[in-house]
């Protein structure tokens, strides 16, 4: 099976993402492999139903950290809804020819350069994909800014000057469905690992 495992893109380290990826087991042997698979069956004994929908976190950092909305610049909603359809709606796009395997670097350079996604994203209209987009701010101790911004169709959350235990503590709000549990499902297996990460399981 894949590996899943939580995913933070940070920039400067001042934007936290929160997502899921996979990682081929390729890259793994096969201890390891059967200690993830021992780990996922014992937190499957461990971890309960508990999902909520991904529109409650407003509802949550609201009462929790008293967020207020927040007004997204042109600027930052074009980079959210950019990293929303990189993440989400790549077929929207047209993509590069990949990459053969083990390319050379001058291959890399030439592929980065001729590669026109992410100024395809940031131009493509939010609207055809009925992106719903929306932010929050949250009180800080310094002049950094925490601005939670959320992408409510398809359930995307990117926060600006989080923490990793801000980004923890939103990822494991949402919770998993029992059939992330049965079928040990990416965001089953996230929430496993980072549950393992804090020292909760």
């Amino acid at each position: 099976m894949n590996l899943f495992k939580k995913l933070f893109c940070k920039k400067n380290n001042m934007s936290c993402s929160i997502g899921i990826i996979g990682m081929s087991n390729s890259l793994k042997n096969e201890q390891t492999n059967l200690n993830d698979d021992k780990f996922l069956d014992y937190a499957a004994t461990q971890i309960k139903e508990n999902y909520r929908p991904f529109t409650e976190i407003k509802d949550y950092i609201i009462k929790k950290y008293g967020a207020v909305p927040y007004a997204l610049s042109e600027k930052q909603l074009q980079l959210l809804k950019a990293n929303v359809i990189l993440n989400h709606f790549r077929e929207v796009l047209d993509l590069p020819i990949p990459l053969r395997k083990n390319p050379t670097k001058k291959q890399l350079i030439k592929y980065v350069k001729n590669d026109t996604t992410f100024e395809q994203a940031k131009n493509y209209p939010a609207e055809k994909l009925g992106l719903i987009m929306k932010a929050y701010k949250l009180p800080a101790d310094d002049d950094k800014e925490i601005i939670v911004k959320l992408e409510i169709t398809t359930n995307y959350i990117c926060i600006d000057n989080a923490s990793r235990e801000l980004a923890d503590e939103l990822f494991l709000f949402q919770g998993v469905t029992k059939e992330d549990i049965d079928n040990k499902t990416p965001r089953f297996i996230a929430y496993a690992y980072t549950l393992r990460d804090i020292g909760k399981i």
